[in-house]
């Protein structure tokens, strides 16, 4: 909810759809084609620089979204940076650590293949920030029509966004209602309402998904959303901005690592 408000009250939301999703594809392709730490670096950086001083997005929000994906990556690269073993380690490691038959250890190259791969989704993902903090859903339904994406696809996925806020209303206000009546005092009441709100979330779920496709039905739904496409404005100034970013992540390349 947060993503999505900012989305549609940043300075870039009239900026062209296709720019911006140019500039982050081509700024995550890049990050994946190149693999190096430091055109990554970059890519993050700038990214940052792009989304709270031309877009201005709280770099609170920024930072706060940023590290969320910043600790997911760091869990998932724990079984890349550290190894577990009943055999004796080699010698070459940085670190080892003896827990009864179990040894626990790091290599410099299994350290090194973890931290390129959290800069490499570091960069990838400051990329997808960029377009999700600036461009809401509506203009990137219209941006994939202009792309001749099947229809089915964008409607499955404007479905599923809609869902997810109707679900996340549903959990807040279950769960309140439930905390009002001391649902989660103690261990045992909070696992049997968990257990009650997972079971009437569902239910609820799935009735108003049956009243939203009454609606579509009532309204004369044929397989296809249609809306109004919106007028949005040339942005000269991002585009340079989005240029002279890629340039310097081509140039940073090239440097040895």
């Amino acid at each position: 909810m947060l993503i999505d408000r900012y989305a549609y009250g940043n300075r870039l939301r009239h900026t062209e759809p296709a720019l911006k999703a140019g500039i982050a594809l081509t700024v995550l392709t890049l990050c994946l084609a190149l693999d190096h730490p430091l055109t990554s670096l970059w890519a993050l950086g700038w990214m940052s620089l792009l989304t709270v001083a031309v877009a201005r997005i709280p770099a609170k929000v920024f930072g706060r979204i940023l590290l969320g994906e910043s600790t997911f990556l760091a869990l998932a690269t724990v079984g890349i940076a550290v190894t577990f073993t009943v055999a004796t380690p080699p010698e070459a490691t940085l670190w080892h650590w003896r827990l009864g038959s179990l040894w626990i250890f790091g290599t410099a190259e299994e350290l090194s293949t973890a931290l390129r791969t959290v800069f490499r989704a570091l960069g990838a993902v400051s990329a997808m920030n960029f377009l999700a903090l600036t461009t809401p859903l509506v203009d990137l339904v219209e941006l994939l029509r202009r792309w001749h994406v099947p229809g089915a696809l964008i409607d499955i996925t404007a479905m599923v966004y809609r869902a997810t806020f109707l679900l996340l209303d549903n959990l807040n206000r279950m769960r309140t209602a439930q905390e009002c009546r001391l649902g989660y005092a103690t261990a045992r009441n909070s696992m049997h309402s968990a257990a009650l709100l997972g079971g009437n979330l569902f239910m609820k779920t799935f009735q108003q998904g049956r009243r939203f496709q009454y609606a579509l039905d009532a309204r004369g739904f044929d397989g296809e959303l249609r809306v109004l496409p919106a007028k949005y404005q040339s942005n000269p100034t991002l585009a340079m901005w989005g240029v002279s970013g890629v340039i310097a992540m081509l140039g940073i390349w090239r440097i040895p690592v």
